[in-house]
């Protein structure tokens, strides 16, 4: 973690708009003159290293796949500090919902299953998997983001969890009720998120909290095998929830292409080989 003046910051870090907001922090677009590249910057104001700031700025640290957001750089300005991160220029899937056919809705599914698989396998919990934590990259991968509230599998307490940090709407049941949380909480959360990008909205404010009986008053133009598949990632049981590597492995997952891009011309015009898109919308 570099230590840096605000003239040293300005210089090397030009500002460019704000992005948004994520767990502990403002996002915003710029340009870095050193890596000679266009990042996101993420800023922690009154920044004290304790445990749970330093979460976030640790895992990105020390852990890379192609499926979770890129680190680049850290500096502390005063009482600030900065997150370089990858920028992810097509945004996040929530502003794609309910236009997105299910043969892309499987490809999230699938790459950040395979996100939460390494994740899990550190014995960590991502805790706020949703739409808005879930980017397009420059290249149309598929990107996990915003590790502000991740948890160590052993450490995790509804205390920490289910009263404070978190996105209601996405969390399991367990979570709300107080009992105890593992892994199992970001399957259905990626369920949820999911459910949503087809419909529109997430599951509880369909008016439904049992995805069966939502199937079976709706009848959804979905695959057998795409009503299973969130079925499973949706049961009230968090024993009854596949893993994530059992969602890998999955036939509907495997069998979907092992390559496929989202073009800037896809993302930027909806292209309908993955979108429901008309030209009267």
């Amino acid at each position: 973690m570099k230590q840096l003046t605000n003239d040293m910051l300005r210089k090397r870090i030009k500002t460019i708009f704000e992005i948004g907001s994520g767990g502990f922090g403002q996002v915003e677009k710029a340009y870095d003159n050193e890596r000679k590249e266009i990042v996101a910057i993420k800023t922690v104001e009154n920044f004290v290293p304790t445990k749970q700031t330093m979460r976030e700025f640790t895992f990105l640290l020390n852990n890379k796949h192609e499926n979770i957001v890129s680190f680049n750089d850290s500096f502390v300005v005063g009482n600030k500090l900065y997150l370089s991160i990858e920028y992810c220029p097509y945004g996040n899937i929530a502003k794609y919902k309910s236009i997105m056919k299910e043969s892309l809705v499987l490809c999230i599914i699938r790459d950040v299953s395979r996100a939460l698989k390494y994740i899990h396998s550190l014995k960590m919990i991502h805790s706020d998997v949703k739409p808005q934590n879930i980017l397009f990259s420059k290249t149309g991968d598929v990107k996990l983001a915003d590790f502000g509230i991740i948890h160590n599998q052993d450490s995790i307490s509804i205390q920490k969890t289910g009263e404070k940090d978190g996105s209601p709407l996405y969390m399991a049941p367990e979570m709300l009720s107080g009992r105890p949380v593992d892994s199992s909480i970001d399957i259905w959360a990626l369920g949820i998120t999911a459910f949503e990008m087809l419909t529109g909205v997430p599951l509880k404010l369909t008016g439904f909290e049992n995805i069966k009986e939502w199937i079976q008053q709706n009848k959804p133009k979905w695959s057998d095998d795409m009503k299973k598949l969130l079925i499973s990632m949706l049961e009230i049981n968090p024993s009854m929830r596949p893993s994530a590597e059992s969602l890998l492995k999955t036939t509907i997952l495997r069998n979907l292409q092992e390559t496929w891009l989202i073009t800037s011309e896809v993302l930027m015009k909806k292209n309908q080989v993955y979108f429901e898109y008309s030209d009267d919308e």
